[in-house]
């Protein structure tokens, strides 16, 4: 079963398949098969697919044929890896007996690491095949915070 976020649908190996699951820049696609093309940054697209050669992984299945196919083949094609780290600190500074003020900070994505939306497998879609479109994740976003107790 071949799935993404965006869209399931079912496709069955026909060759040993390893693509990994990492982005690769720069992949215009193939005009001659029309896959992965809308991805083509000579014609407005982002140039990012999950495969390297997306034509080679997309000639590399055929769809499930109820009548033929008698098991499922889950888990052949896996989106990218999500993570993010977020991190918060405060300190609390002690002015008289009663009054005190903390300060306090937040740091969402410290790392500013970008992770993409997974791309759309489907074999009926060839020309999005792998072609990643999107940002998941904000970018870093930091907050400060100054209380006042009493």
């Amino acid at each position: 079963m071949v799935t993404s976020s965006s869209s399931s649908a079912g496709a069955i190996p026909l060759v040993k398949v390893t693509p990994g699951n990492s982005v690769h820049s720069g992949v215009a696609g193939n005009s001659t098969t029309q896959v992965g093309v809308s991805g083509n940054p000579a014609t407005g697209g982002t140039g990012l697919n999950l495969f390297g050669d997306p034509n080679a992984i997309y000639s590399s299945f055929r769809p499930i044929q109820v009548s033929v196919d008698t098991t499922s083949m889950a888990g052949i094609l896996r989106g990218m890896a999500h993570w993010n780290l977020d991190l918060s600190v405060a300190r609390k500074f002690k002015l008289t007996e009663r009054l005190s003020t903390r300060f306090s900070a937040q740091f969402f994505n410290i790392f500013n690491h970008v992770m993409f939306f997974d791309p759309a497998l489907s074999l009926q879609a060839p020309t999005t095949f792998g072609v990643i479109g999107s940002q998941l994740n904000s970018p870093r976003a930091i907050s400060l915070g100054l209380h006042l107790d009493f």
